[in-house]
């Protein structure tokens, strides 16, 4: 219960009932301000859906451990396997390790850890460079 006018709001405690009353205010708010708002993260995959053909070959510079959230891996690797080639760069090799969908060496799809500011490819260029 929250207040003296006896809202409801699921169960939880009162921080969590007001958490929640918060979060509705700001959807029925965004929708009436911003109905078209559309988050970064599915603005970058659709602009990569658009590119990434057969026959691309994608950089990606500052590829870290993935590509789109997780929550969107499926459409992740499906972008991956559509393209030509992938090559994934980053200084981290840590994030690198943990990527899921740039396998670490598989001819066509690869990623590599790189320290400096020159990118050298002995396949040729590359037609699309994402970061």
């Amino acid at each position: 219960m929250l207040g003296s006018g006896g809202l409801r709001l699921g169960g939880g405690t009162e921080h969590e009932l007001i958490r929640e009353l918060l979060h509705s205010l700001y959807r029925l708010e965004r929708s009436i301000i911003l109905p078209n708002l559309k988050h970064s993260q599915y603005i970058y995959e659709d602009i990569l859906s658009e590119y990434v053909r057969e026959n691309t070959k994608w950089l990606d510079l500052g590829c870290g451990h993935k590509i789109l959230p997780d929550r969107r891996l499926k459409a992740e690797r499906e972008l991956v396997e559509r393209s030509g080639s992938v090559l994934g760069i980053d200084g981290d090799l840590s994030a690198l390790r943990e990527h899921k969908t740039i396998p670490q060496d598989s001819g066509q799809r690869s990623r590599i850890a790189i320290q400096d500011r020159e990118v050298r490819s002995s396949n040729g260029k590359y037609g699309l460079g994402a970061s």
